[in-house]
């Protein structure tokens, strides 16, 4: 018994009988808690990979229900594009929007008025690239 622990003690794993190895692993429960709540901004691609729907379709479906919203909002719209760009999962998406509309508003405000009509959607994304311009004559 005394060789085990001496051979226990040179790879670093505590002698004492108490301390279990494997507790040192879990220095981080937060990252875990954060993981596993319904506060996680990722919950549509967690609940994508447990339900087993790819993200191809799921990413295709948010680029058109985007879209849909974007056309009922900007009816005068030249312009509307929706792109997935982080490979189908959904998570990252580009929007370009060429419309009338925007007449008189700086890129900000255009902009602001893109994420808030979107703003149901663009909860669970990690990012969005938004370009906005005016027709030209």
């Amino acid at each position: 018994m005394h060789e085990t622990r001496k051979n226990l003690s040179t790879i670093g794993i505590s002698k004492q009988r108490n301390k279990h190895p494997i507790k040192k692993i879990s220095t981080r429960p937060a990252m875990f808690q954060r993981v596993f709540t319904s506060n996680f901004r990722n919950v549509s691609l967690l609940s994508r990979l447990w339900n087993g729907s790819n993200g191809v379709l799921a990413g295709k479906h948010a680029e058109q229900k985007m879209i849909s919203i974007l056309r009922d909002r900007f009816p005068q719209a030249q312009l509307i594009e929706v792109t997935d760009v982080s490979g189908g999962c959904g998570a990252m998406f580009d929007i370009n929007v060429v419309a009338p509309e925007f007449k008189g508003l700086n890129t900000v405000k255009q902009h602001r008025i893109i994420n808030e009509v979107l703003k149901e959607e663009i909860k669970d994304m990690h990012g969005l690239r938004i370009r906005t311009s005016i027709p030209q004559l």
